[in-house]
């Protein structure tokens, strides 16, 4: 699901995790601010500008982008998802 440069991701339970989680992902190439469009031919999203590719919950795959996608700070609310603006976890993924 994509909302205006934010996509939601829903990702697995990890290991010793019960419940699947649901991400936010900001979805601007942290090499020229393009933003990437979904690549069904490699299971990811690539950059129209530089060409990088990334995986659908925002790591890095390949390409000029220095740095992996942003996910911001999300919580969940009677079914509702809400994003946290004054709260971005500014970390990357896979930090």
């Amino acid at each position: 699901m994509t909302f205006e440069g934010l996509w939601l991701v829903r990702l697995p339970a990890e290991p010793g995790r019960a419940e699947e989680r649901i991400v936010a992902v900001r979805a601007v190439c942290t090499k020229l601010g393009g933003q990437p469009r979904w690549r069904p031919d490699e299971l990811g999203y690539q950059c129209p500008i530089c060409a990088s590719l990334y995986a659908v919950s925002g790591p890095r795959l390949s390409g000029p982008a220095p740095d992996s996608l942003w996910r911001l700070g999300t919580s969940a609310n009677a079914g509702e998802i809400l994003e946290a603006p004054r709260r971005t976890l500014r970390r990357k993924l896979g930090e």
